[in-house]
């Protein structure tokens, strides 16, 4: 690991102190003596190197600056934690903080500030000897400082710069050096800037230029400054008046710096055996340094470990636990989903009980309204026949006798009719699956219904048949239903027309055999095409029957396999097509 000497992070967090000032001013009175006393004692504890105090210092102070608003100022403070672990050798510890620091900035979007955590990574690179990554790291903070207007503080990270390339590159150093110059002129930051000019100076073998930067530098010490780089410039002038010895005693106030100062001086005399022995020295001192930087840094990731494995079980426990808790939710969920499934289900029931009971009534109401009056009239009309007929004192001729004979007889006719249909309805609910065997040749069982129609209907409309299929064409079906759902369909057309003619058309399709009843009666609204398929509907309540016919008439149809339904197309009046399946 390639060591930078200490004095390099001492120049840093004093020249972050000074920033932190001037910046702090403009919210904070850099007169207030409870800033002052929170700063002061802040300085004491760093350059005493005493952590205990030094962090207890440092966080009053960041509360100070955060309390009133202070970001800048808070910010820089963190900065300042960062280079008091530097200067223990903490760098994993400073590392972990630099990382929290950037991404703090990014999370709080105060890009303006993020320069901070850069140039902390550049100084943490720099320490660690990967110079390509520290320079590009102090060369994007001064980039972003100069956009913020920060300018006044880029001396420092110029001065970083050049010690991260004056042995590569000695010429873009000292440009960069005239950079900071011309920053820092006229102020306490310029010693420093020119100081170093002038060590350079001296090792590149310019006397003249040297012995004229240690002049302005005497001058600037009796005007009341100083700089990080004094012990080293009085070295190099005690060399040049070819003091070594002088040189060699001046090396031990370095603490920092020591041996490296001394391997310089006496390869300067020549004196190659003291060179050697004080570069032993340096790199003995290196190493212990790196064995204790290694150590502490162990120890950090050592405590990191220990801390992710802490968090690792926790986390694992969490997870039993949440994953438990989650089974159960999804039980609890699972039972919930169950019991309102069940609970909707007999929800359902109930409804379709509810409904089938209020349907039960309806139809029973209905049933008892219907029958009353469908059969107490022709038996009432039969009744009071029967009395005229029986009447000994009543002088009848033969043809009131034949109108009184044939009026008794039809209203029986009606009477045996509405009780067929009880009975049917009663066989077609108790009916499962009929047996379909049955040949039935289409156009004799029409015919025959037809003529049976006109017997009863004597003074009806015109019946007529149309059959687009073949005399001998059999259907397999059942033939008592099919009678009973032609002979409904035929009834109901000879019942609603008064004018014009039913006609019964058999047409044959690819799997079925479709039986049309159509009428130019009155016909039937397209909004009641359902309705009057349901039991005990009626559209013209004038009309005899229970209204049971065409429901009737449906129902034995899909007993069969088929479809019976209204033809809504057909104005002329109305159209019945029921389609009886090939089997």
């Amino acid at each position: 690991m390639k060591l930078r000497p200490l004095y390099i992070f001492i120049f840093s967090i004093f020249a972050l102190l000074a920033h932190c000032v001037r910046v702090v001013a403009g919210q904070v009175d850099k007169n207030d003596p409870a800033f002052m006393a929170l700063r002061d004692s802040m300085t004491h504890a760093f350059n005493a190197g005493d952590s205990a105090r030094f962090f207890v210092a440092v966080g009053n102070l960041e509360n100070f600056l955060l309390e009133r608003g202070d970001l800048h100022g808070y910010y820089t403070q963190r900065c300042n934690e960062i280079v008091f672990l530097m200067n223990r050798q903490n760098i994993f510890e400073a590392y972990k903080l630099s990382m929290k620091l950037s991404k703090e900035l990014r999370e709080r979007k105060l890009h303006s500030e993020l320069y901070m955590a850069i140039n902390m990574m550049g100084h943490i690179y720099n320490y660690c000897g990967n110079e390509k990554m520290a320079r590009q790291c102090f060369k994007e903070a001064i980039e972003r400082m100069e956009a913020q207007g920060y300018v006044e503080s880029m001396p420092p990270i110029y001065m970083n710069m050049v010690q991260v390339i004056i042995d590569k590159d000695p010429e873009e150093a000292m440009r960069l050096l005239d950079k900071a110059g011309q920053i820092a002129r006229n102020t306490n930051r310029m010693v420093d800037i020119d100081a170093y000019r002038t060590i350079h100076a001296f090792k590149s073998g310019n006397m003249p230029a040297f012995q004229q930067g240690y002049k302005r530098y005497k001058e600037a010490v009796a005007g009341g400054q100083s700089s990080v780089h004094a012990n080293t410039l009085e070295v190099f002038h005690l060399l040049g008046q070819g003091d070594v010895e002088g040189a060699i005693a001046k090396t031990m106030e370095n603490e920092s710096d020591r041996y490296s100062l001394q391997t310089y001086v006496y390869e300067w005399a020549g004196r190659w055996e003291e060179a050697y022995r004080a570069l032993k020295r340096e790199m003995e001192a290196n190493d212990s340094i790196n064995s204790i930087i290694l150590s502490n840094n162990m120890q950090g990731i050592q405590n990191e470990l220990e801390l992710y494995e802490a968090e690792r079980d926790a986390a694992q426990q969490r997870i039993i636990a949440l994953t438990a808790v989650a089974a159960c939710m999804l039980i609890i969920i699972v039972a919930l989903f169950v019991y309102n499934y069940q609970k909707r289900r007999y929800i359902q029931e109930l409804r379709l009980a509810r409904d089938h009971a209020l349907e039960s009534d309806r139809m029973k109401t209905a049933f008892i309204s219907n029958i009353s009056h469908e059969i107490r009239t022709p038996l009432n009309i039969i009744s009071g026949f029967t009395q005229v007929m029986n009447d000994a004192d009543s002088q009848l001729s033969a043809e009131e006798q034949k109108d009184i004979t044939k009026m008794m007889m039809h209203n029986t006719n009606l009477i045996t009719q509405l009780v067929d249909e009880l009975i049917d309805l009663s066989i077609i609910d108790s009916t499962s699956v009929p047996e379909l065997k049955d040949a039935v040749r289409c156009n004799e069982l029409c015919s025959e219904l037809i003529a049976l129609s006109r017997e009863q209907h004597p003074d009806g409309v015109p019946l007529l048949l149309k059959s687009e299929v073949d005399g001998q064409y059999e259907l397999l079906t059942n033939r008592g239903m099919l009678r009973k759902v032609l002979s409904a369909l035929i009834d109901n057309a000879m019942k609603y027309t008064a004018e014009g003619q039913v006609t019964v058309i058999v047409r044959q399709q690819p799997s079925a055999v479709a039986f049309i009843v159509e009428d130019t009666g009155c016909g039937i609204p397209p909004a009641d095409a359902e309705r009057i398929f349901e039991r005990f509907e009626k559209l013209d309540h004038f009309k005899s029957g229970l209204g049971l016919g065409l429901s009737l008439a449906r129902k034995l149809t899909q007993l069969l396999g088929g479809t019976l339904c209204l033809d809504t197309s057909y104005t002329a009046g109305a159209r019945f097509v029921a389609t009886i399946p090939h089997l």
